[in-house]
């Protein structure tokens, strides 16, 4: 057997009562001589450093110590509670100081979110009306027809994310089923609305056509979009609006967002400053049924100005659903070629008209000639052949030295004498 296993010490489990070594009196000292003076003893001639008894409490005493621990317990909940507070509101300053905006949560996780029937949640919007035996009608349809192509097909301003977003075109009644059958051919969803009747009319302007303008008010009830980018026909894409899905403002708390309005003319600065006035042509729009409601009820504005009027009067800067600003650089009023040299994203302008400028007006035609190439090399049944074969009449206008035909623009166009091959 190995020497460690011999005679083993047994382990004693008793408890000894003497105190440690180190606390008992050194020899020779008796237990009285400890005095109350020693370090170690206490006055009581209890051993220094030994536990000591238990603390017994009276009924009494237990109650007030247990409301004492439950106040303690109280006023911790209250301070977390406070500071948690505290906490919120300084994120949500901090997010109004940082203009970060605050995404609704069902855009992610809504009812919406698995893209029902596969729609998208937001959309480009346009609005084409109709007056008969008005050759303006055939310029729009072209114009609207443009636009669309600008956002979905042409390479230079197209939106990459358009896979994502629709091209809605809400149309006034009376527009022609042929117009309407080219649009969902080219790719838009087509949105027919009743006429807007029940607001006032300018009596020193009483065309139709104005009044149906107000038409564009029901891009508010498009209520199966979280956000829709209004634009009018009549808008010139330089750029991609892309961007503008991002901005600061995108997700206006009051419903829509916009830019300032100038009354200064192609003198106007640039980018244009703001202002306390939008234009309605160019809108960030969260559609809510109970907004367009509200919106039909408003009465005091000038109607001359139709719907940019009542829409700044609902949306005015100092009222309970004040309008926020988009970047200005994303759409310009009366342009110039400073405007195009700025940078600014689209150009609001009648580009037919004979005051634009001979360079603009030939960015425009030449996106014209792309357009029509497009459709027609998809099929020769889609694009101005398919014109043709209507039994509209076509109708030629006079722009400055452009002479265009409504209905058919297969011609050549002469523009600062050099002849450009529009297919």
């Amino acid at each position: 057997m190995s020497p460690f296993h011999e005679n083993p010490r047994p382990i004693s489990t008793e408890v000894s009562s003497r105190p440690p070594r180190s606390l008992r009196p050194s020899r020779g000292n008796s237990d009285e001589d400890a005095g109350p003076s020693s370090p170690l003893l206490t006055s009581s001639g209890a051993v220094r450093g030994a536990l000591p008894a238990p603390i017994s409490f009276s009924p009494k005493s237990r109650n007030k110590l247990s409301l004492s621990s439950g106040c303690c317990n109280l006023n911790r909940f209250f301070v977390k509670l406070f500071t948690f507070f505290l906490c919120v509101l300084g994120a949500f300053l901090i997010l109004k100081l940082l203009h970060i905006q605050l995404i609704p949560a069902n855009y992610y996780f809504g009812a919406g979110a698995d893209r029902q029937d596969g729609r998208s949640r937001e959309a480009y919007v346009t609005f084409l009306g109709h007056v008969d035996g008005q050759d303006i009608e055939q310029r729009y349809f072209h114009e609207t027809r443009r636009l669309m192509f600008q956002t979905m097909y042409d390479p230079k301003t197209l939106d990459p994310n358009v896979v994502h977003r629709d091209f809605v075109v809400v149309t006034a009644p009376g527009v022609p089923d042929r117009q309407k059958d080219r649009f969902r051919a080219e790719g838009a969803i087509i949105k027919p609305r009743d006429a807007i009747t029940s607001l006032p009319e300018d009596d020193e302007n009483p065309e139709s056509r104005w009044l149906q303008t107000y038409t564009k008010l029901h891009t508010f009830n498009l209520t199966q979009y979280y956000r829709v980018l209004y634009l009018d026909a009549d808008i010139f894409l330089v750029r991609s609006l892309r961007e503008v899905w991002d901005d600061a403002n995108a997700w206006p708390s009051s419903g829509l967002a916009a830019m300032s309005e100038t009354w200064e003319g192609e003198d106007h600065e640039i980018p244009i400053p703001p202002a306390s006035t939008f234009n309605s042509g160019f809108m960030m729009i969260r559609p809510n049924a109970s907004t367009l409601d509200q919106i039909l009820r408003v009465t005091d504005y000038n109607a001359h100005f139709t719907d940019q009027a009542i829409l700044n009067k609902y949306f005015e800067l100092d009222g309970s659903h004040p309008w926020q600003s988009l970047d200005h650089k994303f759409c310009s009023t009366h342009p110039t070629e400073r405007d195009v040299s700025a940078g600014i994203y689209s150009l609001h302008e009648k580009m037919w008209y004979g005051h634009v400028q001979e360079s603009l007006r030939r960015l425009w035609e030449l996106t014209l000639a792309r357009m029509d190439g497009f459709w027609l090399a998809k099929s020769p049944l889609t694009g101005i052949e398919a014109e043709r074969e209507s039994d509209t009449p076509v109708e030629t206008e006079t722009v400055g030295t452009t002479e265009l035909g409504d209905g058919d623009r297969n011609e050549d166009i002469e523009v600062k004498g050099e002849t450009v091959e529009v297919n």
